[in-house]
């Protein structure tokens, strides 16, 4: 399946040499959001750095530990994954390309579609639990067992992912869920999927693929199958619509469901920890009616945003010509 015109980055570097100096920009940004939101989370909360080092060995976790790591994110999320990654196309494109590219995914996206892409992951809830599933079952039938590194990393991931209080619930659905959303999509799904998909030929479905799989290995061990199956849905959303809002929508949807899960947890509310490796034990029924649910919306979706995305026409980046501005 070729890439539809509006997916495609329009880019005169090459895709190898593209991917590398966003490696690069994004390490810049994470340093340098960890620079900031590390002693602004410390000065805020009144965290000294000695507990930072205490929660991180032992495992354990309080409030003030958890705003200031909640800061933290929010710094870091910021600019690695926002402005690193803006200020690359900046220093790299020209500016009527890229004022072209970014009123074309940052238009008014079809309101019916982002709806739908939220609802989609929603209903799609007890499949991505049964593919949790499935996962652990498969790494026990190979017998793959986790290193002690990968159970530290679950363990500590386990305990940082962990929602104290409201006003932490407010800052990770509101201001992280927001930022991680954004952010993230800009990276992955308007950067490094398009880029990917032009090195494999404009064959849309490889960009998504290799992306979800690079998403899928560097989450949580028993995560691989699940979160790499919400990211093809992802990627899938923006190669239809073209349109950046219609993933974060979903994306937004889906940190929100699990932040919401994580503090009712935390608090009392339900028995079962999202954050363990052992799905929500949903029965075979809500599965199937999941997995149908959710397949009649993407259909839905995979007819309805082809017809509302907006190319953005082009033409190559190394002809010395105006650029077309795209309409909104």
């Amino acid at each position: 399946m070729p890439s539809p015109p509006h997916d495609l980055l329009p880019d005169p570097m090459h895709p190898a040499a593209r991917l590398a100096m966003l490696v690069g920009f994004l390490l810049a940004g994470g340093i340098v959001g960890v620079l900031i939101g590390l002693p602004l989370g410390t000065a805020l909360t009144g965290v000294s750095y000695e507990d930072w080092s205490f929660q991180i060995t032992h495992g354990g976790r309080s409030a003030a530990w958890s705003l200031a790591l909640i800061i933290t994110q929010i710094s870091t999320g910021l600019l690695m994954f926002g402005a690193a990654p803006l200020l690359m196309l900046r220093a790299t494109l020209r500016p009527a390309v890229l004022a072209a590219w970014a009123r074309g995914r940052f238009g008014r996206p079809p309101a019916l579609g982002v709806v739908g892409a939220g609802l989609a992951v929603l209903v799609s809830a007890p499949v991505y639990s049964a593919l949790v599933g499935a996962w652990l079952a498969i790494r026990a039938a190979l017998g793959w067992q986790l290193s002690p590194t990968d159970a530290h990393a679950e363990s500590m991931l386990a305990v940082m992912h962990r929602i104290d209080s409201p006003t932490a619930f407010v800052l990770v659905v509101v201001v992280l869920g927001v930022v991680t959303a954004i952010t993230q999509e800009i990276t992955f799904r308007a950067i490094v999927q398009p880029t990917i998909s032009r090195w494999a030929g404009g064959r849309v479905w490889i960009g998504i693929g290799v992306v979800a799989l690079i998403n899928g290995v560097f989450n949580e061990p028993h995560l691989l199958l699940a979160y790499s199956s919400l990211t093809v849905l992802l990627g899938a959303l923006y190669a239809w619509s073209g349109r950046l809002w219609v993933p974060i929508a979903a994306s937004f949807t889906f940190t929100t469901l699990d932040k919401l899960l994580r503090y009712l947890h935390t608090h009392g509310f339900t028995a079962h920890d999202v954050a363990a490796p052992l799905p929500y034990p949903w029965p075979w029924w809500a599965v199937a009616a999941s997995a149908l649910a959710t397949a009649g919306l993407l259909g839905w979706l995979r007819r309805y945003l082809p017809t509302r995305a907006v190319a953005l026409d082009l033409p190559p980046p190394r002809l010395n010509r105006p650029v077309p501005l795209a309409d909104a």
